[in-house]
């Protein structure tokens, strides 16, 4: 794992960049924006998971306010599962708490235009 310290304001990635890991917020929030969305992550949180599987960034990701990030790499991810198959359930319950957050926002979304 790889540390990472932002300053308030600071971009650490751009939608459409490539992507290589997902990234662990320690202290600090991170502004998700997309097109169509954005989220404040905080503490604890996990994002950029899909860069774990070849995609391009799907959204930007800003500072919100000073940060310290972990950046977890592929390899580091697969290393993890095999040592401890329980690192695999940790992600996917984050993906599906991430999932159902969005769906939640493109609902609220959907009734605001309606």
């Amino acid at each position: 794992m790889r540390r990472i310290n932002l300053s308030a304001g600071d971009t650490l990635f751009e939608k459409g960049d490539v992507a290589d890991e997902a990234f662990l917020i320690m202290d600090g929030v991170i502004e998700i924006s997309s097109d169509a969305l954005t989220a404040e992550l905080v503490k604890d949180e996990l994002f950029g998971e899909s860069g774990l599987v070849g995609n391009a960034r799907q959204a930007s990701a800003t500072a919100k306010t000073d940060c310290r990030l972990f950046a977890v790499s592929v390899d580091e991810l697969r290393g993890s599962i095999t040592a401890d198959p329980d690192t695999a359930l940790v992600l996917i319950e984050a993906l599906i708490r991430r999932l159902a957050d969005t769906l939640s926002k493109l609902e609220e979304a959907k009734h605001l235009v309606s």
